[in-house]
């Protein structure tokens, strides 16, 4: 389900009708036959060749009739993204039906136990992320007390992660967050920190600061007769009006390299702006003082996209001084949080380098893991 947003993404952007169609047909295969009637999720799901269902069942949770609460977490971010898309109905309702099941079953603690059914205790972070991502966007889809409900949960979630019970600060872990389950009964990933929890920790507190600085409905600014084509966005940026601020997050992201399966999806309301992009964050420094550069050539390939990326990073300063996209077409929206997260995590990483070469002239991969991620979470809101 999370990769739907790439058919979604392409046929909104130069590609065929069908790539849409297939995206939703999927859609609306998983939700017959892997969400049940009370709103839980089976893992996976057999098929024989001619169509027919084989089994169903699960990989990575308690037992095959069991919920394993990072699926229940793609099935919530991926019928969302799937209504942003497509303004189907059917995509809200089933989006709003695995979220109440959620939210029931998780009781007082924002956390939820790696599968709701399993007797053993052990948090998943990165379930709760994905989730709290989510329902910053599902929020701006509904009205009246489930609005306010989606709001507050998802407000409760990241305020848990955001504390030190599971931010990883001051540990020997190379994550951002801690207390992720990968795969339980393999025996792998257990009691970790896992990348892409963080990457949903990150988008999360980008959405959350982006519902909160949003001005209120038609507070005194005309919006030219122009109506918005498709269902709020709940406050998010669109994909062109990124900003380092905004951790680089547009409205919605895919799971990074690592993401499981499972019932799952993601998305972006709006093909990005095909304009210049300057987020100027610091005056630039002069070029004498400048001590690394990392420039993303057009030959790489990323630039079928357009991307060509350059941070400046002066030894007097603690933060890029600018990133300038060409102006070619810009990349998918899914691309932005990515791009901008991780060219921030090797600027940092430089940084790091060279505050630890006098008294490290090693420079060894864990101690500038560390010291990227302390400054990453230095850098989080209050």
């Amino acid at each position: 389900m999370m990769n739907l947003e790439l058919l979604l993404w392409g046929s909104l952007n130069g590609g065929p009708q069908a790539w849409r169609d297939m995206a939703l047909s999927h859609a609306l295969k998983t939700l017959s036959d892997m969400v049940r009637s009370d709103g839980s999720t089976f893992h996976v799901v057999d098929y024989a060749a001619g169509g027919a269902i084989l089994s169903r069942g699960t990989l990575q949770g308690y037992a095959d009739a069991s919920t394993w609460t990072r699926g229940q977490a793609w099935a919530i971010y991926g019928y969302t993204m799937l209504y942003r898309y497509t303004s189907d109905p059917r995509m809200l309702d089933a989006a709003r039906k695995v979220t109440d099941f959620y939210l029931k079953r998780l009781g007082a603690d924002p956390i939820p136990n790696w599968d709701f059914d399993a007797p053993s205790l052990h948090k998943d972070s990165s379930a709760a992320a994905a989730v709290a991502a989510a329902l910053f966007e599902l929020s701006g889809f509904v009205s009246g007390p489930d609005q306010q409900r989606y709001l507050q949960a998802a407000t409760n979630m990241l305020d848990a992660l955001a504390s030190p019970q599971y931010l990883a600060t001051g540990t020997s872990s190379q994550s951002v967050l801690l207390h992720g389950v990968g795969n339980l009964p393999a025996g792998h990933a257990i009691d970790v920190g896992l990348a892409y929890g963080d990457y949903y920790f990150l988008e999360a507190i980008a959405r959350r600061r982006s519902i909160a600085v949003a001005p209120p409905p038609d507070a005194g600014v005309g919006d030219a007769g122009q109506a918005d084509a498709g269902p709020a966005d709940a406050g998010l940026p669109d994909a062109g009006d990124v900003s380092l601020a905004d951790a680089g997050a547009p409205d919605a992201a895919v799971a990074p390299p690592g993401s499981d399966g499972g019932v799952s999806d993601a998305g972006s309301d709006a093909a990005p702006d095909a304009g210049a992009i300057a987020v100027p964050v610091a005056p630039p420094a002069p070029e004498p003082q400048a001590r690394w550069r990392m420039r993303q050539r057009r030959r790489k390939p990323v630039s079928r996209f357009g991307l060509a990326a350059v941070h400046v990073l002066d030894p007097a300063e603690r933060e890029p001084h600018d990133l300038t996209v060409s102006k070619r077409p810009s990349p998918p929206a899914i691309w932005w949080p990515r791009m901008c997260f991780l060219s921030r995590v090797v600027s940092l990483g430089a940084k790091c380098g060279g505050q630890r070469a006098e008294s490290d002239p090693s420079r060894s991969r864990l101690g500038l893991i560390a010291c990227v991620r302390d400054n990453i979470i230095r850098h989080l809101p209050e």
